[in-house]
């Protein structure tokens, strides 16, 4: 497929049915993707971590903070507000919060790319703290904070509900009077009536249902990373919500509410009690 795809690049533009067609053998091929059983959850995040660290060198390009980052500081926080960046991966949004006069540590899984977020915190000047390490293990040295920001998809690369939840009232433990927890869960796109995933969550729904607990929760997929001059880890894990209100409903499990939304992808959340 990697050749298809350097032919599809030299191909006219007539030639677009014959890729179609290849795409549509491919599904053939891979009648259950996902796939109906993706791992336990260690196995999920060690392909995280080896994923990320090939990421490294391209993710570490990366220097200005988002909108909806710029936002936060305007609205949410001040100079000198303490802010723990989970996932940090090679260290731009740390970089950025700290600019703005935030103190900031950041936790990530990929050794590679905390090492990346070192050298540009170093080079640039900044006192940030930078660990491997994730939320449910990590000693939280620094705590209470007064925001946890979530790097835009990483709320979703946690695997499984439980682990999810688990780790939310870990982190709202954490947090100062008055704190919040940014994070952004991913949603599904808009599905054909027949496609393979509307399959394979279904069937996942089934076989649960009679207890077969090795099957992947619905909404579990993978995604495909990149990477400069080498081939990207094919895929990872990923979870996408079926809407919102399934993702509020995680949410307050762990015992927070969302209290405002910077974009879809960016939520506001604060202890419910």
């Amino acid at each position: 497929w990697r050749a298809a795809g350097r032919m599809a690049a030299a191909l006219p533009v007539g030639m677009g049915s014959l890729l179609g067609l290849m795409a549509r053998l491919e599904r053939l091929r891979r009648p259950f993707f996902p796939p109906l059983f993706m791992g336990g959850e260690q196995q999920i995040l060690d392909q995280l971590t080896e994923a990320y660290d090939v990421e490294a060198e391209i993710i570490g390009r990366e220097t200005a903070l988002l909108p909806e980052e710029q936002a936060l500081l305007e609205r949410y926080l001040t100079r000198g507000s303490r802010l723990l960046d989970v996932g940090c991966g090679a260290g731009r949004e740390a970089a950025g919060f700290a600019r703005a006069g935030l103190s900031v540590g950041g936790i990530g899984v990929a050794p590679a790319m905390i090492d990346r977020a070192r050298e540009r915190a170093a080079a640039a000047g900044l006192a940030i703290e930078f660990v491997v390490g994730e939320p449910l293990t990590w000693p939280a040295p620094g705590a209470p904070f007064d925001a946890i920001y979530f790097s835009p998809g990483i709320y979703s690369h946690i695997p499984g509900r439980a682990r999810r939840v688990r780790t939310l009232a870990r982190l709202r433990g954490l947090l100062a009077r008055g704190g919040l927890i940014v994070l952004g869960p991913i949603l599904a796109p808009p599905l054909p009536l027949l496609s393979r995933t509307r399959l394979v969550d279904a069937l996942r729904r089934v076989g649960r249902a009679v207890g077969v607990r090795r099957l992947a929760e619905p909404g579990d997929h993978y995604y495909r990373g990149h990477a400069l001059e080498r081939s990207p880890v094919s895929y990872r894990y990923v979870h996408r919500f079926r809407d919102s209100a399934e993702a509020e409903a995680e949410l307050a499990d762990a015992g927070l509410r969302v209290t405002d939304r910077l974009d879809e992808t960016c939520w506001i959340a604060r202890p419910a009690i």
